[in-house]
């Protein structure tokens, strides 16, 4: 499980290089930064877990804000599709999608931080 953190924070840490080029790049990088350093984040200390559990929960409530726009005219088909002008729920689905997988993979994170060794 060690391996699939680091790798979820790589990701993570990629997902925040590539918010860059955003229109609001700031609070993109900001909780894909966090994702990545919370996979990283070793069990030395008891509260690591703490991190995880925040990112996690400020993933889901900005999810469950931005559900009700998307989910209304959520396409999957559309995900795949450049960003074009006439569908801007393109980029608000992507935009739900990495915040309930950060969502998820913190639950994960947590979980995996807190088990006893």
């Amino acid at each position: 499980m060690r391996v699939a953190h680091i790798l979820a924070g790589v990701l993570f840490a990629l997902a925040a290089v590539l918010q860059l080029n955003d229109p609001d790049p700031v609070r993109w990088l900001t909780l894909y930064a966090l994702a990545a350093m919370a996979c990283w984040l070793g069990p030395e200390r008891p509260t690591r877990w703490l991190l995880a559990a925040a990112v996690g929960l400020a993933a889901l409530t900005w999810a469950l804000l931005l559900a009700p726009r998307v989910l209304p005219t959520l396409e999957w088909s559309n995900l795949l599709r450049a960003k074009d002008p006439r569908f801007p729920v393109i980029e608000e689905t992507r935009e739900l999608s990495g915040l309930v997988l950060v969502a998820v993979w913190m639950v994960v994170r947590v979980r995996a931080l807190r088990r006893p060794r």
